[in-house]
This record gives C-alpha cells, structure tokens and sequence, in this order.
C-alpha cells in the first residue's frame, strides 16, 4: 500500500527549518467583524448615511435608514400636500437631495423646492 499525503488547497503550510509541517490549531485572526447596525447610535447611523448619499451610494443609504425614519420624512401626495410636508420637516434638513430625472424641468424643479423651503 502507497501513503497518500493530503495536500493544501489554497494555502501555504508553515514548515520548520527541516521541513516538516507545524502544527497550528488556533484558526487565523481574520479582523474586525462588520459594524451591525443595531449596535449603532442614532448619530452613528445618520453620519453613515450621510457618507454613503455625498458619495453618491443612495441604495447603500437607503438599507440604512428604518422603516420608521422612511414613514417620518418620506413625502407623497398632490403638489400642495408635499409642499406643506416638505415646508414643516424644513428646521429638520442639512442635507436635501432633489432627484433630476429631466433636464428639460430641472430649473423649474430646483425653483420650486427652494420656494417651499424658503417660505
């Protein structure tokens, strides 16, 4: 009967000065775990958002904000009915995004919002 030796598959077995394999029992230190988010302050996860919006990941920023954030600041309804929301959360923003979908309307866009938030 032949001997079979096992051989390593994607890494590189330490050997000492005769050669011969060490033995390692403890696994490799692999870093830091991910941040989980419920582990997070609420000025934690606001800064996280807010690094992932500037840098232009919305759908990053969007699995990081709660449902209930979404119910609070979302805004829907008839023109007037999102003004009035938009106008009372208004104290609320450092940071207001406007989604520019058509070039032809954007200034008009753009005049709108700033009439809302100013008023």
């Amino acid at each position: 009967m032949r001997q079979v030796r096992p051989k390593t598959e994607g890494w590189q077995q330490k050997k000492d000065a005769d050669g011969k394999p060490l033995l390692q029992f403890a696994s490799p230190k692999r870093g830091k775990p991910p941040v989980h988010l419920a582990d997070l302050t609420p000025d934690e996860r606001v800064a996280l958002v807010r690094e992932a919006m500037l840098a232009g990941r919305m759908s990053e920023a969007a699995t990081l904000l709660p449902p209930a954030l979404v119910d609070q600041y979302g805004v829907a309804g008839t023109p007037e009915e999102c003004a009035a929301a938009i106008g009372a959360q208004r104290a609320n923003f450092d940071l207001f995004m406007l989604p520019m979908n058509d070039e032809a309307t954007c200034e008009a866009h753009i005049d709108t919002c700033a009439g809302i938030l100013n008023s």
